[in-house]
């Protein structure tokens, strides 16, 4: 009976159809929905416009090419010698003792015009400080500037002045360290301060 029922009424069949379509149709379409928000989430984060823009993994390659700037930028390393247990650094005509922390040490060395307007002056970091990523724009600054060494005048910098040292041969190294207050979290420890700490033991040959 309910055969003859949906031979004389074909459209039932077809709407039935229609709707189970729909449903099925509709069902994609919200899975599909929470695949794009969570692919959204996982690239450009969550939050705020902030928020997203320094946390999501869009920040990421960004975040490689600043750190491999700052690696092009300080990728001199001092001379390891295991013989006299000393780290050189040939610019400077300095050395330091053979750890592990003088060996990690990178810099940038400017020769300078060598007079009190443009003194020969160096910036160190560390490798272990370069392998880290930054956390957002804000720690650029941070990571760029940990310290900075005046080779016998000092120099003119917005670093904080971290004391001197007089060699043997009659030069004085003036150094300086980053001290903003907006590093600080980001440094977590004193970074800048053992890098000068590490300086203050040079040696002159």
């Amino acid at each position: 009976m309910k055969i003859k029922n949906f031979k004389r009424h074909p459209y039932k069949i077809t709407t039935l159809l229609l709707a189970v379509l729909v449903l099925l149709l509709l069902i994609v379409l919200i899975g599909y929905g929470y695949k794009i928000r969570d692919l959204d989430n996982e690239l450009n984060g969550v939050g705020s416009d902030t928020q997203k823009q320094e946390n999501g993994l869009a920040m990421f390659p960004l975040k490689v090419y600043i750190q491999n700037a700052l690696k092009g930028f300080y990728h001199e390393a001092g001379v390891a010698s295991a013989t006299d247990n000393r780290v050189y650094f040939p610019e400077m005509k300095f050395y330091l003792p053979l750890n592990d922390q003088t060996r990690s040490l990178r810099y940038l060395y400017t020769s300078g015009d060598k007079t009190a307007h443009l003194p020969a002056q160096a910036q160190f970091t560390t490798v272990f400080f370069l392998n880290r990523l930054v956390d957002s724009f804000n720690d650029v600054p941070c990571q760029q500037r940990l310290t900075a060494v005046g080779i016998n005048n000092k120099i003119g910098t917005d670093l904080t002045t971290a004391g001197s040292l007089k060699m043997s041969d009659g030069r004085t190294l003036y150094f300086y360290k980053n001290t903003e207050p907006a590093c600080r979290q980001f440094y977590q420890v004193s970074v800048p301060q053992q890098i000068i700490n590490l300086l203050k033991e040079a040696k002159p040959y």
